[in-house]
C-alpha cells in the first residue's frame, strides 16, 4: 500500500542498494525541488528521523518528512549541494584540507553540544559546499542521543565505516563522544596523508 507521499516524489537516481537500504536521489513534485529519499527498516528510520529533526542548522540534511508503511519507512531529505571528502580525495591543497578539517571539528562540536555522537565520522560522511566550502555531516544511522528522553539511545544495530570505528564501538560499548575523537583523528591523519 502506498501513502500519499510516495506519489510526491519522482526518484531519478539510485545512489546505494545495500542490504535492504535504498537512497534515491528524487524530485519533490510539490516543490521542484531535488531531495534524497533514504527507505529502511521501519525502526532505524524512526531512529533516524528522531536525531535529524534536533540537529541545529547548518550541521546535517535538513528532515523533511518520514513517510511509509508496514515494515520500511522513507525519510525525505534535503539534497545538499557539495561532494564527500571520499570525492574530493587528492584534489585539494593542504591549506584547503586543514581549513575543512578545522570546519569538520567544529561541526562535531556542535554535534556534541546538543547531545548527539555521530558514530560514523569518515570521508563518505563528511560533505563540503563547493561554493561556500561549508562542510555538513551526513548518515546519522548509527548514531545517538546522550540526553535522556530525547530519542533513541542506541541505534538499531551498532557499525559504521570500516577504518574510522572507534576501538569501543567494534567491542560492542555505547559510542561516545570520543568515538567521534577517534575517528576524526583517523580521517584527519589519512586525509593529510601523514
Amino acid at each position: 500500500m502506498s501513502s500519499p507521499s510516495d506519489a510526491r516524489y519522482r526518484v531519478r537516481e539510485r545512489i546505494r542498494d545495500v542490504d535492504g537500504r535504498r537512497v534515491d536521489r528524487a524530485e519533490d513534485r510539490l516543490t521542484g525541488r531535488s531531495v534524497v529519499l533514504k527507505t529502511l527498516p521501519r525502526d532505524e528510520a524512526v531512529h533516524e528521523a528522531t536525531l535529524l529533526a534536533r540537529l541545529p542548522a547548518g550541521l546535517g540534511a535538513t528532515l523533511i518528512e518520514i513517510f511509509g508503511t508496514g515494515e520500511e519507512r522513507t525519510l525525505a531529505l534535503e539534497d545538499l549541494p557539495g561532494q564527500t571528502l571520499s570525492a574530493l580525495a587528492g584534489s585539494l591543497a593542504p591549506a584547503s584540507r586543514l581549513e575543512i578539517l578545522g570546519d569538520l571539528a567544529r561541526q562535531l562540536g556542535r554535534l556534541h553540544r546538543v547531545g548527539i555522537v555521530h558514530a560514523d565520522v569518515a570521508p563518505g560522511n563528511v560533505l563540503v559546499d563547493p561554493e561556500t566550502s561549508a562542510v555538513r555531516l551526513l548518515d546519522f544511522g548509527f548514531s545517538i542521543s546522550e540526553l535522556p528522553g530525547a530519542g533513541s539511545a542506541r541505534p538499531p544495530e551498532a557499525g559504521g565505516s570500516f577504518g574510522y570505528v572507534a576501538p569501543e564501538i567494534l567491542r560492542g560499548w555505547t559510542p561516545e563522544r570520543r568515538s567521534d575523537q577517534y575517528a576524526f583523528g583517523v580521517l584527519a591523519r589519512s586525509w593529510l596523508g601523514t
